[in-house]
């Protein structure tokens, strides 16, 4: 509160004439003040977002490849070790829609920075403040970069990339600070290493190569040693994943069938973190994917396609009690996003003749289309805080990175370029 100055002044006179002696009169004055100094307004200075010069577009999936107060992670459990494998019940699509909890303003950090792949001839990773200021080339190269993902510690990113016209047949996983500096050749082998995921510790990646002939789980270091294939067997693997307390990986195999991806059956499996304990967790001739674990280890969500269908399922990390969430004749792209809390799931879905991002409470109730418009709106990525959530848009003409609100509002493009952004991935 602003305090003006003010002053009293009491002053006061006396003179007493002593006939006597004459005494001479003395004054005495009392001056009492108390000054305040107004607070000084701050002037900030935003950097206005730096103009990129970015390759040829990348084939995007078939069919082109959420705002809650939010509530503190619950304590993160054990994950429940592998048990049998049974078969999931599916239980009918819930029909009683239970209101999503009111959304607060947005509060994600302003020092919060987004990470994505840039493609204006060739891909490189990107990284721009929250508030779409402060952008940044982080890995401008020769070579095409793309899937970046930020250490649990916010101290690297992670992405993977590949020698420009190389078509994908070979892929390195690489790491860089955030700041550009420091990009490192993790994997450095002439074979296909790709789909990546950091340990919740961050002392380990897992990730998927062909080094031996055809995909299979492998796990290394942080810095790239220590190399260890933790699936070895003749079939196909991908898709790892961990527990939130890094006890175990889920992964997609089609170890059950005889065929290859992507056109063959594939069920969901969990394993310790050092290989043992592979359990098949679903029994379902579908192709089975994009296992996403609930943040407190207790359940994983998945798509599970067959033709003409495609839907989303949750069970308990153990592989009992799956329940259908979704069910659509209309396609589910891409991976499903936990909220952080648990309470919610984010996904894209087809329902509405194009891909929007739709939110739905853990239990499927709830279905709400955020986005809501005739454009492409795709790979919904959660904020630490769960505040807002960033994804990508087509709706200006191509591919931008956008943010919202967890329910739905505030939607602002935070790039503006001719190039392909995608794949935003929120800094710790």
């Amino acid at each position: 509160m602003r305090r003006f100055p003010q002053r009293f002044v009491l002053v006061g006179l006396v003179s007493v004439l002593v006939l006597a002696l004459g005494f001479a009169a003395c004054a005495k004055g009392e001056e009492e003040a108390e000054t305040a100094t107004p607070t000084a307004t701050a002037t900030r200075t935003t950097t206005p977002a730096a103009t990129k010069t970015l390759g040829a577009t990348p084939t995007r999936a078939p069919t082109k490849t959420p705002k809650a107060t939010p509530t503190p992670p619950p304590s993160t459990p054990s994950a429940a070790p592998p048990t049998a494998t049974p078969t999931p019940q599916v239980t009918p699509t819930p029909t009683a829609a239970t209101p999503l909890p009111p959304t607060p303003t947005p509060s994600a950090a302003p020092s919060a920075r987004i990470a994505f792949f840039s493609n204006g001839g060739k891909g490189d990773i990107y990284a721009i403040n929250v508030d779409g200021t402060g952008l940044s080339n982080l890995t401008s190269s020769a070579a095409d970069d793309h899937e970046p993902a930020w250490s649990p510690d916010g101290s690297h990113i992670a992405f993977v990339s590949r020698p420009t016209g190389n078509e994908g047949i070979l892929n390195e996983i690489c790491v860089v600070n955030p700041d550009g500096t420091g990009q490192t050749n993790l994997t450095n082998d002439p074979a296909n290493d790709y789909y990546f995921a950091w340990s919740p510790s961050g002392s380990k990646i897992a990730f998927v190569s062909d080094r031996d002939g055809n995909a299979q789980i492998y796990l290394m270091n942080a810095d790239g040693t220590g190399v260890a294939d933790l699936t070895n067997n003749p079939a196909s693997d991908g898709e790892p994943v961990w527990s939130p307390d890094g006890s175990q990986i889920a992964f997609v195999s089609n170890r059950d069938y005889e065929c290859m991806f992507p056109d063959c059956s594939s069920e969901i499996y969990v394993m310790n973190a050092d290989g043992t304990g592979q359990t098949r967790l679903t029994q379902n001739p579908a192709m089975n994917g994009d296992p996403a674990w609930s943040p407190d280890g207790s359940k994983i969500a998945f798509v599970s396609r067959v033709p003409g269908s495609e839907e989303i399922y949750v069970m308990s990390a153990n592989g009992t009690g799956g329940t259908r969430l979704v069910e659509s004749s209309l396609a589910v792209e891409g991976r499903l996003a936990w909220s952080p809390d648990g309470s919610r799931i984010a996904f894209t879905w087809h329902r509405d003749g194009n891909g929007e991002i739709y939110v739905m409470n853990a239990d499927g109730t709830g279905q709400t289309n955020l986005t809501s418009n005739s454009a492409w709106d795709a790979q919904p990525a959660w904020s630490t805080d769960g505040s807002q959530i960033a994804f990508v848009s087509d709706r200006d003409g191509n591919d931008e990175i956008y943010v919202m609100s967890a329910d739905g509002s505030n939607q602002t493009r935070l790039t503006s370029d001719p190039a392909t952004d995608q794949q935003p991935a929120w800094s710790p």
